[in-house]
């Protein structure tokens, strides 16, 4: 069984405390109820026997019921939440004080000579002690206390009275007594156990979406490795690809620009032969890092497309915009100042082809790529180290 799973000793989770002292401050309407059929039996019982302490008994349900009324209106009122063990005991005490009332009024089977006034306080107990074990059942101490404080007086009373029939209405009393204790004890273990199972349950879909969250954390960092180059920290040729059929996707159905630059190291294979592939490694990780701060963040993506060739996505850019990024891409490299013995100029340079245009949902990035592939050759045969432009479609 759930509820097995703590041990008595062993303070219950704090969630399922609450929830306990909930299901207890729940019930105001069967409190309710209770209350006033106990202030009808005692002025039923009055208007009988005419003894006026049965009428202060009547006024004292009342009070006693106000005075819980008021404390389940300050448990819902509460804020913040206070320990729920202590609301507990609030609500243990003023069940208490109900048996207590109870107890009292077993004072009737001795002072009071009327049978019938004695049976009419008899069924009433019944059936208030019957419905008080359901509704105390979430915590043992009000729920056993109640039963005991109110039909062990009136089971003690049975038998002070002493006529054959009232000690078999006390042996009646008795089986109630255990009975109601029994019933209590087992709805409050099962309460205990469905919160518990309850909380369980609440904690598995807390620990699912943790372990999603987990895992789309993790998958993100997948992909963003899927799609990073290991030597510039650029997006690879992968993550370019998915980038343009995005943005392309995205320019058709806006209607807007969409500009590329294909950049190369000039002569880059005659850099690596006369200084070594670590320093080859070296120059295009600074390139990366250059190219990546000459664009606008958040928007234009930097990409290795190949080699010593990279790429440079500008959504929304026209020709002439497009042209403006590019020459500031070329600037940025030149600025290094990366000595290249083999180069003309003595450092490190790049050419660049630039193309733009407004995407067709028919056509194909292809087209932009093939454009922008011309512009750089013609680039390269300009004399290098410039950009250039893509002939009008």
């Amino acid at each position: 069984m759930i509820g097995a799973r703590i041990r008595k000793s062993e303070p219950l989770p704090e969630v399922v405390a609450w929830r306990r002292t909930d299901a207890t401050f729940g019930q105001p309407g069967s409190l309710v109820i209770g209350s006033l059929a106990m202030t009808m039996l005692g002025t039923a019982c009055y208007v009988r026997t005419g003894a006026p302490w049965l009428a202060g008994w009547s006024a004292a349900t009342l009070v006693v019921l106000l005075a819980r009324l008021l404390l389940a209106r300050a448990y819902w009122r509460q804020e913040p939440r206070q320990d729920p063990e202590l609301w507990a005991r609030r609500f243990t005490i003023g069940a208490w004080s109900t048996g207590i009332l109870w107890a009292v009024i077993s004072v009737v089977m001795v002072t009071e000579g009327d049978p019938l006034t004695h049976l009419l306080v008899l069924a009433v107990q019944g059936g208030f002690f019957a419905g008080a074990a359901a509704r105390n059942s979430p915590l043992p101490a009000a729920a056993q206390g109640t039963l005991a404080l109110g039909l062990g007086p009136m089971l003690l009373a049975c038998l002070v009275n002493g006529e054959p029939t009232y000690l078999l209405l006390g042996c009646f009393v008795f089986l109630h007594l255990m009975a109601g204790i029994g019933v209590a004890r087992f709805l409050g273990r099962q309460t205990v156990g469905l919160l518990l199972s309850n909380e369980e349950k609440a904690e598995l879909v807390r620990e699912i979406g943790r372990a999603n969250a987990g895992l789309a954390e993790a998958n993100a960092r997948l992909e963003a490795i899927a799609s990073t180059d290991a030597l510039t920290g650029l997006t690879n040729r992968r993550g370019f690809d998915t980038a343009l059929q995005a943005l392309w996707s995205r320019a058709a159905q806006d209607g807007s620009h969409l500009a590329l630059a294909l950049i190369d190291v000039d002569r880059f294979k005659q850099f690596n032969d006369r200084l070594g592939h670590p320093a080859g490694d070296a120059c295009l990780r600074a390139l990366g890092q250059a190219l990546q701060g000459a664009v606008r963040q958040g928007g234009d993506i930097v990409a290795r497309y190949g080699g010593e060739e990279m790429a440079v996505l500008l959504p929304g850019m026209d020709a002439e915009a497009a042209m403006g990024i590019a020459e500031r891409l070329r600037l940025s490299v030149e600025e290094l100042r990366i000595a290249h013995p083999s180069a003309p100029f003595g450092r490190v340079t790049v050419s660049v082809g630039v193309a733009s245009l407004v995407p067709d949902e028919a056509g194909s990035p292809a087209i932009l790529l093939a454009r922008a592939d011309t512009a750089l050759y013609a680039a390269k045969a300009g004399g290098r180290n410039c950009a250039s432009l893509a002939e009008a479609a």
